[in-house]
């Protein structure tokens, strides 16, 4: 070959002798020359394929609290809020003297 044909370069830079050269390799080795196949790309998909649900999802009812309720207004409550409650409890009863006694022992 010529000198000048060593110097031709086909498309992306790929050297054109290169080509002859690897035919005339597969020769010698005892290859057939076969042409490339196209392999189609797998991508790997971010997310699942959508599939919406059949059946509506069922929710369960929440579980009791852990902790016990406590009434907070009876717990930070000042002694004058806590005789005025004790004393409208005994009101909306009518009946003042079986409350009296319980009065009596709460305020103690």
């Amino acid at each position: 070959m010529n000198r000048w044909f060593y110097r031709i370069w086909g498309l992306f830079s790929v050297f054109v002798l290169s080509v002859y050269l690897f035919q005339s390799l597969y020769d010698k080795i005892g290859l057939k020359h076969e042409p490339l196949t196209l392999v189609s790309p797998a991508f790997q998909v971010p997310m699942p394929p959508f599939a919406p649900a059949i059946f509506a999802p069922e929710f369960r009812e929440l579980a009791p609290p852990q902790l016990e309720l406590f009434d907070l207004d009876d717990a930070f409550a000042t002694h004058e809020i806590q005789l005025a409650q004790l004393t409208n409890r005994c009101d909306r009863t009518r009946e003042w003297p079986k409350d009296r006694t319980f009065l009596l022992r709460r305020v103690k």
